[in-house]
């Protein structure tokens, strides 16, 4: 996959989960989001190891970019938060 993809998907990706995340429970209920990032969490769990590497590195760079305090440090916990960190 071409870089230029990887990156806008990865960017999307982080940007619906903080954005789901960050809102208010009366939006998006808490064990609906939990029940969606399970998904996506289960989804990232067939990625390789080095792949999981590049994902967490490009949501690292994307929290150096982020001007708002509460997504950056949503960006730096997104890896963890997924299981991008859990090493079977």
């Amino acid at each position: 996959m071409p870089d230029e993809l990887i990156q806008i998907l990865a960017k999307a990706l982080a940007d619906l989960v903080i954005s789901i995340d960050l809102s208010d429970d009366e939006d998006v209920p808490p064990d609906v989001a939990t029940r969606w990032f399970e998904d996506s969490a289960h989804t990232l769990g067939h990625l390789i190891e080095s792949d999981r590497d590049r994902l967490t590195a490009l949501w690292h760079d994307l929290a150096d970019q982020e001007p708002s305090p509460a997504r950056r440090q949503a960006l730096r916990e997104l890896p963890e938060g997924l299981g991008l960190d859990d090493r079977d």
